[in-house]
């Protein structure tokens, strides 16, 4: 009996411990500052700190200071958010604005917080096409009903900031209970319960994602892309065009949504692959070998630069360097295979022209005879004056089977 109420003492204490850590987030938060446009380098930095916050068992802060940005990475930002399960706050620091995609966002996160001369709203669609309107219009009221609990008031605001493009400011907003007051970090750390933290800022994987999104950036490189493929294959040999035109529509594509991440690896790999197999089987005197070295290299960093760093280990370090030095060490292989493969291989003319050998009958221009040449009798004419038996001779051309010779003219040392 004892035993029992032990057990049930060390299990009610074990549970308890777990509902507290479970109220303070794991004790700690990650905090993703999200101070430029909203779009795929935002969704990336996002994405990082949704799995950091994840692997530490932490809650999430996204502090937004943004103007806003793209409708489809805001939307891709909220699925992430939503999807994760994690507690999250938005925190709109004093003087800060989480305007169109950011005020989005910041309802996506469920949780306000906001500093004096802070403002949240103004989220109508540019373009205002009614579609679209009524879609984001509807996307704001659901995130609102999900985070003020269906208080019509609030979810009406929300609405408003579509289709009114309105506005709150920092006392509106904490005066209707639409956000929180939070002068600083720290004071949005103590109201969800949590006292630890590390701080997520864009990086330059963010900030090249941020360039190659903008339409205009990833149309140009399309059309770029496309002009170099075709300027390699104009081109008289391989001028490594192809090569770059390849990547920068790649990137492009990517840019545009039109193809993931990894299809875009893969398009990558699969290229790379095809030029390491044509520096194999053709002369290319390196160029194929070196670009498709170059588009596998870049394919892996772009897989690497994709993996969570936290889930990174030193098997998985260990493991790459030793497939590395695989890989390495069978192109060679290949590459020597290849160069014996392409090694010249000379047709029947092209081995005896230049031959010497020995008439061993009378021949001229007009009359055939026979020489000795490379072990072997061969029908043959003289190409200048008759040349007599015994006399030595050197092919100059080969027709078929019929030799044309002239006498030599140096003796054969």
């Amino acid at each position: 009996m004892r035993a029992i109420i032990v057990l049930i003492i060390v299990l009610a204490v074990l549970s308890a411990a777990a509902i507290t850590k479970s109220a303070e987030y794991g004790g700690g938060a990650v905090v993703v500052v999200i101070d430029g446009p909203i779009d795929a380098g935002a969704e990336h930095l996002v994405s990082r700190g949704v799995e950091e916050a994840s692997a530490r068992g932490w809650a999430l802060i996204l502090e937004i200071n943004t103007y806003g940005g793209y409708l489809v990475s805001a939307d891709r930002i909220v699925e992430t958010l939503k999807s994760s399960g994690l507690e999250c706050a938005g925190w709109i620091p004093p003087g800060g604005k989480a305007v169109s995609a950011g005020a989005l966002i910041a309802l996506g996160c469920g949780r306000i917080f906001m500093g004096e001369g802070s403002v949240i709203g103004a989220a109508e669609p540019r373009p205002a096409d009614e579609k679209v309107v009524r879609y984001v219009e509807s996307r704001f009221a659901s995130l609102a009903e999900e985070a003020f609990g269906g208080n019509k008031e609030l979810v009406q605001i929300a609405r408003s900031f579509v289709t009114e493009n309105k506005v709150l400011t920092y006392d509106e907003a904490v005066s209707v209970g639409f956000a929180e007051p939070a002068e600083t970090l720290q004071q949005v750390l103590t109201q969800i319960g949590v006292s630890d933290y590390v701080t997520l800022r864009r990086g330059v994987i963010e900030d090249i994602l941020s360039v190659i999104t903008t339409p205009a950036v990833s149309a140009l490189m399309i059309n770029l892309g496309f002009f170099m493929i075709l300027a390699e294959v104009f081109q008289t040999g391989f001028q490594g065009y192809a090569v770059v035109g390849f990547v920068l529509l790649i990137l492009g594509l990517y840019g545009m949504y039109v193809i993931p991440a990894p299809l875009a690896i893969i398009a990558l790999l699969a290229a790379g692959a095809a030029l390491l197999a044509a520096e194999v089987f053709t002369p290319g005197f390196g160029v194929f070998g070196v670009s498709g070295a170059v588009l596998t290299a870049v394919a892996v960093g772009w897989a690497l630069a994709s993996q969570p760093p936290e889930t990174r280990s030193g098997a998985q370090v260990a493991l790459l360097v030793g497939l590395s030095m695989l890989g390495a060490f069978m192109g060679y292989i290949v590459y020597e295979a290849g160069k014996i493969r392409r090694l010249k291989r000379l047709t029947t003319s092209e081995a005896l022209i230049g031959k010497r050998g020995v008439a061993k009958t009378p021949l001229s221009r007009s009359r055939a005879g026979v020489v000795h040449v490379a072990k072997e009798d061969w029908t043959a004419y003289s190409v200048e004056e008759d040349i007599g038996p015994g006399e030595e001779v050197e092919v100059v051309r080969v027709d078929g089977l019929i030799l044309y010779v002239r006498r030599a003219r140096e003796p054969k040392s």
